[in-house]
């Protein structure tokens, strides 16, 4: 009848319901409510998505976020699957779930380089993500490496110039991570 009661209607019409998850299925709801675009990060290294919790926190409740975890938390006998394999098999569930977009897609580290690979085939679809997120994610196709021995000289050198203290920063900044 008003004006903010059928932006509301629209806003929600695209937007993805909490139930409708289909169990085995690699998309974990983090914080499913709000009426923003929904973002969709996916998993580091690990598989899991639970270091995602913090973000969401602090995005606040009116912002939905998910996450891909690893189908290997869920299927530990999976055949090993290439990054795009990955890609498409998410954005097959994305685009279930969440089926006209726009997308907001991210990961952190090598979540980033799968969401890379999802806005590339997203884009190869004629369907431009509205942000693509990389965390502490490499290059997509980049090469360089810095070696061991120069990444261990490296912290040599800044532990022997800002001593303990420095140690402690670390240890200190790897608890926060992890908490």
């Amino acid at each position: 009848r008003t004006l903010r009661q059928l932006a509301d209607v629209v806003r929600t019409a695209g937007a993805p319901a909490a139930g409708e998850r289909k169990s085995g299925s690699t998309l974990v709801p983090i914080q499913p409510n709000g009426s923003r675009i929904p973002l969709f990060l996916v998993h580091a290294a690990g598989g899991e998505v639970i270091s995602y919790e913090p973000i969401a926190r602090l995005l606040g409740t009116d912002q939905p976020l998910y996450g891909f975890r690893s189908p290997l938390t869920i299927q530990p006998d999976i055949r090993e699957t290439s990054v795009p394999e990955l890609a498409a098999a998410y954005l097959r569930e994305l685009q279930s779930f969440y089926p006209r977009g726009p997308y907001l897609l991210g990961g952190h580290s090598f979540g980033g380089l799968v969401a890379f690979e999802m806005a590339r085939q997203l884009s190869a679809q004629g369907a431009n993500p509205a942000l693509v997120l990389l965390i502490d994610t490499s290059l997509p196709g980049s090469t360089h490496r810095i070696d061991v021995s120069v990444q261990f000289s490296t912290l040599l050198r800044t532990i022997r110039s800002e001593g303990i203290s420095f140690l402690m920063r670390r240890v200190s900044a790897k608890r926060d991570l992890w908490l």
